[in-house]
């Protein structure tokens, strides 16, 4: 109807190129050079940037190159139509006709409205493929994402959640959609889940506090939420992505209970040597207050006053001795080279463990021990009484009060046919149900009230045995009680075993003994307890006593604290080492305990005598004497 007979359909590519996408009426022997347009791609180009359509001839083409496309094309004029919408131009038509008149009002205004049309549909068509593709790319983006990602409605409804959120809650996502965010909340913490959402929501946008969310099979999971709000289809929508940090806050919570022990230990490294001093010095006393007043009683005769008075301070000893014994198990549980091996005597620790947990135990059941001689496990004394006080006072704890005589905790120490060290500790409490039972290694689980357990300890227990090499299991038999079972492997080195003080003997000659503590009151009361013997020198400086010495003072003994200020008895040795060798290897080290890493390697290393506080009178008579020669 408008006269043109041949068409063809030009679009820019993405290096700004025309390519035929399409042509009707020209022969096969004109394709070849329509493909390329003739030769003249720049120039239809050019002329659909215009937006105008262009007749050719015209005078917007050189006549020349006018000519010799109507001569190519086979046509008598040509229109370049550019192919448009709105702003953006998609390339051009090439029309041609033969004979009609192609250059008139109804002819221009057919090609432009054709031009318009085709770029309007090429225009649509595009746009829904841009649309297509980034729908896939944001599908794509949400479902790879390690973060779950959830349409949440400002009413509380979840819209839409991707893979990972359906993998860390257990829910599908058809699960998911329709459900309100706080019927995830654990029983209980509704009203928690809906204060933090409202927060969110007048926030507008921003990371919320740490919320913990129940999963489809029970377990719970730690969240991190940051949201914002989208638009979409008109509606306000929060757009949340959600980070699992469970594992996370339960590495940090592990840190703050290692701190928290490391801390206790420290602590109570320092409480058992500040007991030590003063207990070294009251121990003293009252042993030679218990002699004088015997020997007293002896002489004059055993007066009821007299007696009374020696009772009194016979138990007063006595009662010391269990400050002493009390002290002394609190030291293994005190260690600071927490990551050092020993040689371990593992049924020490065991008795040490049990005294510390007794107050436990004597309520809710007879203790009951086999012993068998067992070799020494390499193990860390703190770490190892660490995991047995746990299983001991869980033991107790998993029984009643009140029925003593119906109720044991046993422990047994044996070998097994390989030669390992085997534990087991043995309560005839409820037992465990198999629901509970194979999460009693899971972190943070656990059945007592809050508060009152963190779920880390048989997790701890778990991980310091399987560090020193070893194993731990359970059984459980609801109604019957319940067995926890430690192996360890035997030593594989050798530890010095403690040299026996020799029997106190009277002293072959008066000698010069040099007591070196930080502590006046432990000065004075070994100078009283030698005294009758040998010339003592209390000092409480390092410093002083190398001076002396340095200046030619000569001592048969020298008992030295090893933790003192300014100059450590471990410097002090070193440095009279290096002066006087003769006098060093006189020096008996005394300690009240709280070793650093440094002097638990010096002392492990030498040869000089190590005795700890508080002692007995009679076993430092016997020492001092047998040096004195």
């Amino acid at each position: 109807m408008a006269g043109i007979s041949k068409g063809a359909l030009y679009l820019t590519e993405p290096e700004g190129q025309l390519a035929l996408q399409h042509q009707i009426g020209f022969s096969p022997g004109e394709d070849q050079r329509l493909r390329v347009a003739f030769g003249c791609q720049a120039l239809f180009a050019e002329l659909a940037l215009r937006g105008n359509v262009v007749l050719l001839p015209s005078e917007d083409v050189p006549s020349a190159i006018a000519q010799q496309l109507l001569v190519e094309a086979g046509t008598t004029a040509l229109l370049v139509v550019p192919v448009g919408w709105g702003t953006r131009n998609f390339g051009a038509i090439l029309l041609g006709a033969r004979i009609e008149d192609i250059g008139g009002e109804d002819a221009l205004a057919f090609a432009r409205v054709l031009g318009a049309q085709m770029g309007q549909a090429i225009g649509l068509s595009r746009s829904f493929e841009s649309l297509a593709a980034s729908e896939l790319r944001y599908r794509t983006l949400t479902e790879n994402a390690n973060d779950a990602i959830v349409l949440v409605s400002l009413d509380g409804i979840i819209r839409e959640s991707n893979r990972r959120c359906s993998e860390i809650l257990g829910y599908s996502a058809e699960e998911l959609v329709g459900r309100a965010v706080w019927d995830l909340a654990l029983p209980g913490r509704e009203p928690e889940i809906i204060e933090l959402f409202k927060e969110q929501v007048l926030a507008g946008a921003g990371r919320a506090r740490p919320v913990e969310l129940r999963c489809r099979d029970g377990r719970s999971a730690m969240m991190e939420f940051s949201s914002a709000p989208v638009n979409i289809e008109g509606e306000t929508i929060l757009l949340t992505i959600g980070r699992d940090v469970t594992e996370q806050m339960q590495a940090q919570t592990q840190l703050m209970v290692s701190d928290r022990m490391a801390s206790i230990g420290s602590l109570a490294a320092g409480v058992a040597h500040e007991i030590n001093n003063p207990l070294a010095a009251v121990t003293i006393n009252l042993e030679l207050g218990v002699n004088a007043v015997t020997r007293m009683a002896v002489e004059d005769g055993a007066s009821p006053q007299m007696v009374e008075l020696q009772e009194s301070l016979g138990e007063a000893l006595y009662a010391a001795d269990r400050v002493k014994q009390i002290v002394k198990d609190l030291k293994i549980f005190s260690r600071t080279e927490e990551d050092t091996l020993r040689a371990v005597d593992l049924e020490g620790v065991m008795e040490s463990t049990l005294r510390m947990a007794w107050n436990e135990i004597r309520h809710r059941a007879k203790l009951v021990k086999h012993y068998e001689h067992v070799p020494r496990v390499d193990a860390n004394e703190s770490r190892l009484g660490q995991t047995f006080l746990n299983l001991i006072i869980n033991a107790a704890q998993a029984i009643p009060e009140g029925h003593v005589d119906r109720n044991e905790i046993t422990i047994t120490i044996s070998t097994d046919e390989r030669g390992d060290v085997v534990t087991e500790i043995r309560d005839t409490g409820p037992g465990i149900s198999p629901e509970i039972f194979q999460k009693l290694f899971t972190p943070f689980f656990t059945t007592k009230a809050p508060g009152e357990g963190t779920g880390l300890g048989l997790t701890i227990c778990r991980r310091i045995i399987t560090d020193l090499g070893g194993e731990i299991t359970a059984t459980s038999v609801v109604g019957e009680g319940t067995v926890f079972r430690v192996v360890l492997r035997s030593a594989q080195r050798e530890e010095k075993d403690e040299v026996p003080l020799p029997f106190a003997r009277a002293a072959r000659r008066r000698g010069r003994v040099l007591l070196l503590d930080d502590d006046p009151m432990i000065g004075a009361a070994v100078r009283r307890a030698l005294m009758n013997e040998h010339d003592v020198v209390p000092l409480t400086s390092a410093r002083e006593a190398l001076n002396r010495i340095v200046t030619g003072e000569q001592f048969d003994v020298i008992l030295c604290d090893v933790m003192m200020p300014h100059m450590t008895g471990v410097e002090f040795h070193r440095e009279l080492g290096r002066v006087f060798p003769n006098q060093a290897d006189r020096i008996v080290f005394l300690t009240g305990g709280a070793f650093t890493a440094t002097a638990r390697v010096f002392l492990d290393g030498v040869s000089n005598t190590l005795i700890e506080k508080p002692f007995q009178v009679r076993d430092l008579r016997a020492l001092v004497n047998e040096r004195v020669c």
